[in-house]
């Protein structure tokens, strides 16, 4: 005899989420310098890259 539906559970599956699927890469090259940053950077290390970047212009 099968078991009432109120006491058969949905089987679920969980579902993990890609590392940083939606972050990409960022790669800037100025005057000749090719500088890439990583996933996960923050933005004041991005900051700071650029503003090193413009201050050797």
């Amino acid at each position: 005899m099968p078991a009432p539906i109120s006491a058969r559970r949905p089987v679920r599956r969980l579902r993990r989420a890609r590392s940083g699927a939606g972050a990409a890469p960022i790669e800037v090259s100025m005057d000749g310098i090719s500088v890439r940053i990583g996933r996960g950077a923050d933005a004041t290390l991005i900051a700071a890259v650029l503003d090193a970047l413009k201050a050797s212009r």
